[in-house]
């Protein structure tokens, strides 16, 4: 049902609704095609045809099934996020925002339904599958009973219900489709085609899934369809860890840096830099391994980028007339985040409580290269699966390992996980510190840390003193966690054996 609130901005993050609208229809373009695909070869892998019929998975097809949740459950978070974001329409002051707020969501909401649908349908009376489905993961952060909450929700009868209530407003939404003209970059026939085939998808697979639990025991259908079910936009929040269902509420999450410390790390910032960090209110928080959740590369602005010879790099050519020309006070990064390979201002890249700052030892060079590679691969899809065997779309670390594996000496190792080579945050870090540790000879380590900053308990970020950063770092590789200790809060601070050299000369020529 359609409800007006009071008091609530008509903007989304605080910019242009129809920016952030578009982007999201690009996301939701990519979860219209993925997830499809991805449940597609789940039921296409010869494993789901022998499964009930032998002994349990080897581990290579354990590998490919975890990695099949995980993706998952990637879909599926990106997708509430834009339930949960466009879940009031009528929060728009315009009508033409309104329809599409509301196209965006409900397209969103049958899309995750039918695909989960389809899950259900593919693995509920395959019980080594199952069972493996329901098996939990503390690496990957996902809790035991995974297909059972899954499975609970989408053949709930009163989630059913409440989305078969979505679909009459649909109805009423429908007459404005011919009378008004979508604003510019939001293809309303696209998305109600989307919403047109998903539609009858829904009523078709809740159907089947009620005919065959009927076929296998009436009892566990009154029990799981019509008595149980908790409630839930689309149910997705029981299939995601506690962490992560938190984190999909769409609420932006603003950064611990206030700005005159965002002043104070801005001059201490070059292009080139790699930035770490962590929002706990982010879902990428809750799927990836490790501490350090996403990744992006720091430009400056455009004076700074020429002065690097940036512009003159073939493989930047083609991009730098999108380099934004003004907005970004602190400068911009390129991030690989949903949807795609974008720019961001770094004010809005930094929505973390905790950052980290290391900057590649190259001449003027490699790091010009190295950052005409990152603007080469500007609107790529973003990579839901964290596939890096595959070029067209990237994952946030993706972008930093093909800009500076084998750049002067640095050299990422992938790491094996879920039996495919991936590169995260953490093991960016690892490389860091196991370099500059083993430089007893003077020479210079690969990546030099810059800057650290630490959320306290009271949600506030301190800047670490060099001297120490590079200890506490180690810890929090050692599985420490800072947020509920106090840190100082002395200013940041250079050091002469942990300053890494700001000299632009090509001592480090390209290779």
């Amino acid at each position: 049902m359609l409800v007006r609130r009071s008091g609530l901005s008509t903007g989304l993050d605080g910019g242009d609704p129809r920016e952030r609208m578009k982007a999201d229809l690009d996301a939701l373009r990519q979860i219209a095609e993925g997830l499809p695909h991805l449940i597609s070869r789940l039921e296409a892998n010869p494993l789901l045809a022998s499964a009930s019929a032998r002994s349990p998975f080897t581990p290579e097809e354990e590998d490919w099934l975890r990695h099949f949740q995980v993706a998952y459950r990637n879909y599926a978070l990106e997708a509430q996020n834009l339930i949960a974001r466009y879940e009031h329409p009528l929060e728009f002051s315009h009508e033409r925002l309104q329809l599409s707020a509301f196209l965006i969501g409900f397209g969103a909401a049958l899309t995750l339904y039918s695909q989960s649908l389809r899950l259900v349908q593919t693995a509920e009376y395959v019980p080594l599958l199952r069972a493996k489905l329901n098996e939990p993961d503390a690496a990957f952060g996902l809790e035991a009973g995974f297909f059972d909450g899954l499975l609970s929700s989408y053949s709930s009868l009163r989630n059913f219900r409440s989305l078969r209530r979505t679909n009459a407003d649909w109805r009423k939404w429908r007459p404005q489709l011919s009378r008004l003209r979508p604003p510019a970059g939001l293809d309303w026939g696209w998305l109600s085609t989307l919403i047109r085939r998903e539609r009858t998808q829904v009523r078709r697979r809740f159907a089947k899934v009620l005919r065959a639990r009927l076929r296998h025991d009436w009892r566990f259908l009154w029990r799981t369809t019509i008595r149980s079910g908790p409630r839930s936009r689309v149910g997705v929040q029981a299939t995601l860890p506690r962490s992560a269902a938190s984190a999909s509420g769409g609420s932006s999450q603003e950064s611990a840096l206030s700005p005159e410390q965002l002043d104070e790390l801005r001059a201490h910032l070059l292009p080139g830099d790699i930035i770490l960090m962590r929002a706990e209110g982010k879902p990428t928080a809750a799927t990836l391994p490790g501490f350090w959740s996403h990744t992006a590369l720091y430009l400056g602005d455009r004076e700074e980028l020429e002065a690097l010879g940036v512009p003159a790099q073939e493989r930047a050519r083609t991009r730098w007339p999108d380099f934004p020309l003004s907005g970004g006070r602190y400068g911009f990064v390129i991030e690989a985040i949903s949807p795609r390979v974008q720019f961001s201002p770094l004010e809005r890249a930094l929505r973390a409580g905790y950052v980290a700052v290391l900057r590649p030892n190259l001449g003027a060079r490699d790091r010009a290269a190295g950052l005409a590679e990152a603007l080469s691969h500007l609107g790529k899809p973003y990579d839901f699966e964290f596939d890096f065997d595959v070029q067209d779309r990237l994952a946030c670390t993706e972008l930093i390992y093909r800009s500076y594996d084998h750049r002067g000496a640095i050299e990422f190792s992938l790491v094996k996980r879920l039996g495919r080579s991936t590169l995260t945050g953490d093991d960016i870090v690892n490389h860091y510190l196991s370099t500059t540790a083993e430089r007893s000879d003077g020479t210079m380590a690969p990546l030099n840390l810059v800057a650290l900053v630490l959320q306290t308990a009271d949600g506030h970020a301190q800047l670490q003193p060099l001297a120490q950063a590079v200890e506490i770092l180690r810890r929090i590789q050692g599985g420490w966690r800072p947020e509920h200790e106090e840190h100082s809060d002395r200013p940041l601070a250079s050091g002469p054996s942990e300053t890494p050299s700001t000299d632009h000369s090509d001592a480090n020529p390209t290779s």
